[in-house]
């Protein structure tokens, strides 16, 4: 009995004895970029969506080398430090590795994107490189994996590098209808020059460089003059209407031509157009009022220059 009570009091303190392995935490990764910057922000959601933890540096650099990078990867006993230097359509991504002691150098051309879809691209892009940085560490130095012979090598056709390289470069999805809301002057006619118009409409994303709409155009307030005859009656001096204006169409645009923030629209409109009057002034104007509505036809083009992702100017 002694014995066994002796060997169950070994037996704890063996267990009690034996180092337990402490549970590793996240890798961190440090990102030495703009707090302001659009991809940065996407970039780091992206990480802490893998699992990496996130620390923001104070240095930002607008040019950087190697060895500043990897001192803030010492610094920060991060596994990777992370820059992003140039703007607009030319982005280089850094990567400096500090456990395999190198740094990656990528420039991504997004030229044919507009801004959402560049900020987007670029936190793609960076998350690739650093995988790829990092595929070294899954495997103990000195001990590569086993590759089984290949007995013949195949170069994929045409039609599969097409679609690997649409797959690579495709934006993230975009939502589907998208709430626009527009304001701004147009040249009048019958006098009214300047006049102010405000808009309220939906858009959404077909494919890419063609949306279709769905438009309303507030009503706004004007005068109107006329002189001579109106409606084959003779105006004894100045007839005047105010007049309330409004539209409402379904219609296309089509990016013919787009570099960065910068794109030419065309746009194509078919819908309803109404003008509600209130004649004053002389006969036969004066003391009538009417509304009168009719098909509308209208096709815009013009520059337009996304200013971030919530306005544009055109």
């Amino acid at each position: 009995m002694l014995n066994e009570r002796l060997a169950a009091w070994l037996l704890m303190a063996a267990l009690w004895l034996v180092p337990v392995a402490a549970t590793a935490g996240p890798d961190r990764v440090v990102l030495a970029v703009s707090e302001e910057s659009r991809p940065a922000k996407l970039l780091e959601a992206e990480l802490w969506a893998l699992g990496f933890e996130v620390v923001r540096s104070s240095a930002v650099f607008a040019e950087v080398t190697p060895a500043q990078l990897d001192e803030i990867a010492q610094s920060e006993q991060a596994v990777a430090a992370i820059a992003l230097t140039g703007e607009g359509s030319r982005v280089s991504v850094w990567i400096a590795d500090r456990v395999t002691g190198k740094t990656l150098l990528r420039t991504l051309d997004l030229s044919q994107r507009d801004s959402e879809e560049q900020a987007a691209i670029v936190a793609r892009k960076t998350v690739e490189l650093l995988r790829v940085s990092l595929v070294e560490l899954s495997f103990p130095a000195g001990s590569e994996p086993e590759v089984a012979p290949v007995q013949e090598v195949v170069e994929p056709g045409p039609a599969v590098l097409a679609v690997v390289e649409e797959e690579t470069q495709r934006p993230p999805e975009i939502p589907v209808w998208r709430l626009a809301v527009w304001s701004g002057v147009e040249l009048g006619s019958l006098e009214l020059g300047l006049v102010p118009r405000i808009g309220l409409g939906l858009v959404r994303r077909l494919f890419e460089g063609f949306d279709v709409l769905a438009l309303a155009v507030f009503p706004f307030v004007g005068s109107a003059h006329w002189w001579g005859s109106w409606s084959g009656a003779v105006v004894q001096g100045e007839a005047s209407a105010e007049l309330w204006t409004g539209t409402a169409a379904l219609g296309v645009a089509w990016r013919v031509w787009q570099k960065g923030v910068w794109s030419l629209p065309v746009e194509l409109r078919l819908g309803v157009a109404w003008t509600h009057f209130v004649g004053s002034g002389a006969p036969p104007l004066q003391g009538h009022d009417g509304t009168l509505v009719g098909p509308l036809i209208e096709a815009q083009f013009g520059a337009r220059r996304q200013f971030g992702k919530e306005l544009g100017v055109r």
